[in-house]
């Protein structure tokens, strides 16, 4: 039987097919059935929406809102609708507590770390200087598609991430 994934998505940009078409058939050549969560708003509907899902996605697009975390505002912050992040904060919450594997991109990553408590640099540039002086650019602009990849990511030595890639930074 195939693993049930549920991919969060943006009710708002439901209809925005390339948004979606990359992570889905992601998990597809994977051997994965995708399933879109995105019409959940109530906190307290997420857990029924998550049952029997196998697998959690939560996909890179707007940013967290600050306020979720304790942030500034801050022109730079590109937010998604409110109820968005009250649908994945839930949802990784859950999938935290119920052990549901989770993969998290970009955006996913925020929210994961703010469902745990955590906290985000508002503006990356303004407030992190890296390591090798290289800036990233995290807002992809043409002839790069939203979806796609801009920059490697530099992974943790044990996480399972770099055990399954055999690899510390992603391509």
């Amino acid at each position: 039987m195939q693993p049930r994934i549920a991919i969060t998505a943006d009710a708002e940009r439901i209809d925005d097919s390339a948004y979606l078409r990359a992570y889905k058939r992601a998990v597809e050549q994977a051997g994965g059935k995708p399933v879109l969560l995105y019409d959940v708003v109530e906190p307290e509907d997420v857990a029924g929406a998550l049952a029997g899902f196998d697998g959690l996605l939560l996909p890179g697009g707007a940013d967290v809102d600050p306020a979720e975390y304790g942030g500034r505002d801050h022109p730079t912050v590109s937010k998604a609708p409110p109820a968005y992040d009250r649908l994945e904060l839930e949802a990784a919450r859950i999938a935290l507590r119920q052990d549901i594997p989770t993969f998290a991109i970009c955006r996913g990553v925020q929210v994961m770390n703010v469902a745990l408590g955590g906290t985000l640099y508002v503006d990356v540039p303004e407030e992190y200087e890296p390591r090798n002086g290289l800036r990233l650019q995290h807002r992809q602009t043409p002839p790069h598609a939203r979806h796609e990849a801009t920059h490697p990511v530099d992974l943790d030595d044990g996480s399972l991430l770099a055990r399954v890639l055999e690899s510390r930074m992603t391509p």
